[in-house]
């Protein structure tokens, strides 16, 4: 989970490079047994040349950096050389990065409720909570777009915790307006699934707005329960017997 550098200072064609990296990710990916379990790892990785990408140690690395993030854009497990074309994509979104923290740490952030109507009755009892960015300059930001950015740079269980307190928040504001219950089902991270603090978050949130854990839903994807780690069976557990429902995003 951490960088690595390697530096090449010999070298007479990029052919050179590309043969070093193509090698480099062949062992890197080469699968290996952890605990009797099958791992198969992915890398990527960022290309900065001496001296047309930087003349100093600070420079290359911070082109190199802009490469690696680009090639993780570009979907993981390849290698990118530096660009300026890359390093403009790199600076806006370091700055598009700046607006997310501030966005989630002042409030900045919706949640906009779409209605599950049941058929029969014609009502509605569950509405599922969609968070939205609307960006003072960009407008509306999709989720598919900053939801992995946010998992990226460790800003996943913040936002995590706001969209609980939010929803029950809205959950307490129907019920004082006279409104039948309404269960309000969110969409967690499997980042925030996998992390220990999930269970205490929602349940401090329905005591602190009071509202009964059958008025919140927790959705997860399939690729949640494909993991069977313990951690996350516990989670899953532990969030059942709050007494809050659980359920399969189809």
């Amino acid at each position: 989970s951490g960088k690595h550098c390697n530096l090449i200072n010999r070298f007479d064609a990029l052919d050179e490079i590309i043969l070093l990296a193509q090698r480099i990710f062949k062992q890197l990916t080469s699968s290996f047994t952890l605990h009797g379990n099958n791992v198969v790892l992915t890398a990527s990785a960022g290309i900065a040349l001496y001296p047309v990408n930087g003349q100093g140690a600070e420079m290359l690395l911070r082109n190199a950096d802009a490469a690696l993030h680009f090639a993780k854009s570009q979907g993981r497990n390849n290698f990118h050389f530096y660009s300026s074309d890359i390093d403009f994509k790199s600076k806006e979104r370091l700055s598009i990065e700046s607006d997310l923290r501030h966005a989630i740490r002042h409030n900045e952030l919706e949640l906009h409720y779409q209605p599950k109507v049941h058929l029969k009755s014609q009502s509605v009892h569950t509405v599922e909570a969609l968070v939205r960015w609307n960006h003072p300059i960009r407008g509306m930001v999709s989720p598919a777009q900053f939801v992995p950015m946010a998992e990226e740079i460790g800003l996943v269980h913040e936002m995590g915790a706001w969209l609980i307190r939010e929803a029950c928040y809205q959950a307490k504001t129907w019920n004082q307006k006279g409104i039948a219950p309404i269960r309000i089902a969110i969409n967690l991270s499997p980042i925030q699934i996998r992390a220990g603090r999930l269970v205490s978050d929602i349940g401090a949130a329905l005591k602190e707005f009071a509202i009964a854990p059958s008025q919140l839903e927790v959705e997860i994807t399939e690729t949640v329960l494909l993991e069977d780690s313990d951690r996350v069976m516990r989670t899953l557990e532990g969030i059942s017997s709050l007494g809050v429902k659980v359920a399969l995003d189809d």
